[in-house]
């Protein structure tokens, strides 16, 4: 991992967000390769059983990062109007949480290590959530309606 790389990104990543919401952000770029964001809040309709429209975000690094994209969980207890899409199947167990992917891009090839970056894929991430709340559905159009 281009772990200086990663580590600019993820400056540039956490001052963006704290101009738009106050989360925390935690990560371990050295072992794991993980940045964890905590207490983001998700689009309406989004809200975990308790009401919350706060909930968490897992960015996994590969190794070979910005070779290859990371790749994004949110937390296992986020519901969109009530139910689990489709596309949240529990598939990775981290620490006290579980946690679910979603693709934030239709296809390997959308992923470009020259201008794509951790901000990229928050954004991507942002659109994804924001268009499954407005149309209920979950393609991978989806990500191109916003």
């Amino acid at each position: 991992m281009n772990v200086e790389r990663a580590v600019s990104e993820l400056t540039e990543l956490r001052e963006t967000l704290a101009q738009r919401q106050q989360v925390q952000v935690s990560y371990d770029l050295a072992t794991r390769g993980v940045i964890r964001i905590d207490g983001l809040e998700f689009p309406p309709g989004w809200e975990t059983p308790d009401g919350s429209r706060r909930g968490a975000v897992l960015l996994d690094l590969p190794e070979e990062y910005p070779r290859y994209r990371p790749r994004v969980y949110i937390s296992e207890s986020m519901r969109l109007r009530g139910d689990r899409p489709p596309v949240m199947v529990p598939e990775r167990i981290d620490g006290d949480g579980r946690w679910a992917q979603v693709d934030v891009f239709s296809a390997d090839a959308e992923w470009n290590p020259e201008t794509d970056d951790l901000l990229t894929i928050f954004e991507r991430l942002q659109r994804r959530l924001r268009s499954q709340a407005a149309t209920g559905r979950d393609s991978d159009d989806a990500v191109e309606d916003c």
